[in-house]
C-alpha cells in the first residue's frame, strides 16, 4: 500500500501560500498548469486554496487574483496549456490530460467580496484526477 501524503491544505486563516514562493507544495500539485505571472493566491479569510496528492491521484482548488482581465487570462491559458500536454474539453475553460480534468474560470469581482483593485480579476482553478 502506498503511503498517504498530504501535500497541503489551505483555506484556514492560519494557513496560506506566500505569493512570492511558487515553489510550495500547492505549486508542486499544479506544476503542469501555467499560471499568468500577475496572479497570486487570494489570502486571508476568503482564501479558498487547497491541494492534495495521493500517489497518482491529485486534486486542487485555488483562487487567484491578478492584474489581468478575465479575457486575457482565458487567452493566456488557451495558448499555454497545450504546451503542457493539456487538450481542450467540450466546455469552455475545461481541459483534459490523461485521467485529469482542469477547469478554470476567470471573473471580475461583481459583488466586491475580494476588494479587487481596478484592473484586477479573479481566476479559479480546479484540478481533479479520475478515481
Amino acid at each position: 500500500m502506498r503511503p498517504l501524503i498530504l501535500l497541503l491544505v489551505l483555506g484556514m486563516t492560519s494557513c496560506n501560500v506566500s505569493p512570492s514562493s511558487p515553489s510550495g507544495a500547492l505549486w508542486q500539485v499544479l506544476d503542469d498548469v501555467p499560471i499568468p505571472s500577475s496572479y497570486r493566491p487570494v489570502e486571508g479569510r476568503l482564501a479558498e486554496s487547497e491541494a492534495l496528492a495521493v500517489g497518482r491521484y491529485r486534486t486542487a482548488k485555488i483562487l487567484l487574483r491578478g492584474k489581468s482581465s478575465p479575457e486575457s487570462a482565458m487567452a493566456y491559458m488557451a495558448e499555454r496549456l497545450p504546451e503542457f500536454g493539456w487538450v481542450p474539453g467540450a466546455l469552455t475553460g475545461t481541459w483534459h490530460k490523461s485521467d485529469v480534468t482542469l477547469k478554470f474560470s476567470p471573473t471580475h469581482d461583481p459583488e466586491g467580496l475580494y476588494g479587487l483593485s481596478l484592473g484586477e480579476s479573479l481566476l479559479r482553478l480546479e484540478i481533479r484526477a479520475a478515481r
